[in-house]
């Protein structure tokens, strides 16, 4: 039998609209289904309940995780396209007096620009999705029209024969006049 991850007294929680704004931003967190309905100290079963019962609660829970889709989507564009960002160091010194003392503390900050280059990995993989009819690794190609297959077996057999009896004759040639 399955463990019951909620509300450990039977009858859950009724279900209130607050619960729809904070559903929609766990959501948008990444938060798991699991996690929401241990929030809401309910069963997951419920929470999809809930979503199926109350309409702007299912929108909410879609809502958030479109809005996850969307950064993953962004950062995937950036990760592929590279990007700039600027990274601050921070660096202390303690400044000390003639008898040893430590005067103050000097903190410094160092502000580097760094750049992450375009992925080919990541753009390959957003413009396959992106646009799969142009970016696909297989395409289709249709033939139209008739096409002959035919052969003439024998006359290229003989066409062999004549080109083998050509070279022998050439080296029986060469060898003869040397």
């Amino acid at each position: 039998m399955g463990t019951k991850t909620g509300n450990p007294k039977g009858r859950p929680p009724r279900f209130t609209p607050s619960m729809i704004q904070v559903v929609e931003e766990m959501t948008a967190e990444g938060k798991t289904i699991d996690e929401i309905a241990a929030h809401f100290n309910v069963d997951r079963v419920t929470i999809f309940r809930w979503a199926k019962k109350y309409d702007d609660f299912g929108k909410a829970l879609k809502s958030g995780r479109d809005m996850q889709v969307e950064r993953v989507v962004e950062s995937l564009f950036r990760r592929a396209t590279g990007y700039e960002y600027e990274e601050i160091e921070q660096h202390g010194e303690t400044i000390s007096g003639k008898n040893g003392q430590d005067l103050r503390k000097v903190t410094r900050f160092k502000k580097t620009k760094k750049h992450v280059p375009a992925d080919l990995g990541s753009a390959a993989f957003l413009l396959k999705n992106l646009q799969p009819e142009r970016f696909r690794d297989k395409h289709d190609i249709e033939h139209s029209g008739n096409m002959n297959l035919t052969y003439d077996f024998l006359a290229v057999k003989e066409q062999l024969i004549e080109e083998r009896d050509d070279d022998i004759s050439t080296d029986s040639e060469t060898e003869g006049s040397g």
